[in-house]
């Protein structure tokens, strides 16, 4: 029996249509990150080195990759690794720190305006949700165990690593809270430490969320009339 998550057809539907709308987000940003650079005289290099500063960003594409590489290449070695439960849950809980961190502390920092703000709405609040309707679908299937998925914590973890190096190389830090030219390294590691913390919360209770929901399903189909 084909053990994959993506054997039933509506799931591949779903699945293919989120990644479609993943990688058109992506580009759209791509496309308003080269304008901003170019016409600003900075040039198109400066303006793809901006894209890949952002943990938005860079989690967008790993949703995407998630999404497609399962769809193009099931039985390969890559198609099994975002195949597995705790790869899909391990980005459902990144991705969900994306929505969750913009929403709580970045989103009233600024205010885009047309092309900017579709995106700005469909990297950070309907590519989450949708994600997650994604993994939550799969998880009534196979939720896999708690213990590997967090190792998908080195993904913040790598992030802020790469921040702070590009930060110390150009000047730039792409979120206030990791500023360290302003806050100093003292308070931008509290800050990601508290974010990590959040990252670790946020893994508990969707492995809790998804157990619920695996036990209730198991007893409506005991009570079901054979």
């Amino acid at each position: 029996m084909d053990s994959s998550p993506h054997r039933t057809t509506p799931i591949r539907i779903f699945a293919a249509c989120v990644a479609a709308l993943s990688w058109a987000t992506l580009l759209l940003q791509l496309y308003l990150s080269l304008q901003m650079s170019i016409r600003s005289g900075q040039g198109a290099a400066h303006g793809l080195w901006m894209y890949l500063a952002f943990f938005t960003v860079l989690t967008n594409l790993l949703v995407a990759v998630t999404l497609t590489i399962p769809l193009l290449a099931p039985r390969t070695r890559w198609g099994n690794l975002f195949a597995r439960p705790e790869t899909i849950n391990g980005v459902t809980v990144n991705i969900m720190l994306v929505g969750i961190a913009y929403n709580v502390l970045l989103r009233n920092s600024w205010s885009p305006q047309g092309a900017q703000w579709l995106a700005d709405e469909l990297l950070h609040d309907v590519m989450p949700l949708l994600f997650v309707a994604y993994a939550w679908v799969l998880s009534h299937e196979r939720i896999g165990a708690f213990v590997p998925r967090l190792v998908w914590a080195i993904w913040p973890i790598a992030f802020f690593l790469y921040a702070l190096l590009r930060g110390a190389v150009s000047g730039f830090y792409p979120y206030p809270f990791i500023n360290v030219a302003y806050l100093g390294y003292g308070r931008v590691l509290i800050n990601a430490l508290a974010i990590l913390a959040g990252y670790f919360v946020l893994s508990a209770l969707w492995y809790w969320l998804e157990r619920s929901a695996v036990r209730v399903n198991g007893r409506a189909r005991r009570m079901q009339p054979q």
